[in-house]
């Protein structure tokens, strides 16, 4: 093992070995922000099972090296983004009577979910907001999304779309001037491999079909008060999505 080895390097075995502890870490402050049980409005659109499994912190398979890091590097953008806007907004904006909210933690107890708003500027005076969640994804997502036509995913998930959905949620509670006609919704990505940008904006539909997903959620697992069974609808609700849950080979094992 040294810095010139290729197979037991000492810097990737030392960065894996930050990024489980961050890991845990973060896990750890999730579970202390969440006295509650709440749902996490990053999961929305998820499978019923998996979302019961979350609830009830049952066992699950941990991250390997490879997705730690690259998700790591999704929050590093994340983190710069964060700070660029805290700032330099409330400057551009301490004139106009907008609100720039960075990292917002949203909770709507209602539907028992809660989580944190990448970005959102809500304008108190002329009663609208604009919001946006920034993703960062790998080439072959984004060439999904932004390639030839005849390279586009035509039945793309839509757990992004529900996700900043949730959001909008969250500062209509917040703000009662807010609704579905006056809240602007926007996905931000930016592609891994180059850096590149792209803004697609979100029709406001999703405001609904996000409420309509979060009452079914909360419905079927504390109304029913059964622990749903594979196959069922929503479990799962794509084909693939068992093979990226992390508790399909432990808790779930599709049974």
């Amino acid at each position: 093992m040294g810095i010139n080895s290729t197979k037991n390097s000492i810097v990737l075995d030392t960065y894996s070995k930050y990024i489980q502890d961050k890991q845990k870490e973060n896990e750890l402050n999730r579970k202390e922000n969440n006295p509650n049980s709440y749902f996490s409005a990053s999961s929305a659109g998820s499978c019923r099972l998996k979302q019961f499994f979350q609830l009830s912190n049952a066992e699950k398979k941990e991250m390997d090296d490879r997705s730690g890091r690259l998700m790591r590097l999704g929050t590093i953008v994340h983190k710069d983004i964060e700070y660029a806007l805290v700032k330099y907004t409330q400057d551009i904006y301490k004139d106009t009577g907008m609100i720039s909210l960075i990292e917002h933690f949203i909770q709507i107890p209602r539907l028992r979910v809660q989580g944190t708003l990448d970005v959102a500027f809500v304008h108190e005076e002329n009663k609208y907001a604009e919001i946006t969640d920034i993703k960062t994804v790998h080439s072959y997502k984004w060439k999904k999304m932004f390639g030839r036509k005849n390279q586009r995913d035509f039945n793309p998930s839509v757990n992004y779309e529900l996700q900043i959905g949730t959001y909008a949620l969250g500062l209509m509670e917040e703000f009662s001037f807010l609704n579905h006609d006056n809240i602007k919704m926007s996905l931000t990505w930016y592609k891994k491999e180059t850096s590149d940008v792209r803004v697609s904006n979100i029709p406001s539909y999703w405001i609904e079909q996000a409420e309509n997903y979060w009452s079914k959620i909360n419905k079927r697992i504390y109304e029913e008060d059964a622990i749903p069974s594979v196959g069922e609808e929503d479990t799962p609700v794509y084909d693939w999505e068992c093979n990226y849950c992390p508790y399909y080979e432990i808790t779930c094992k599709g049974a």
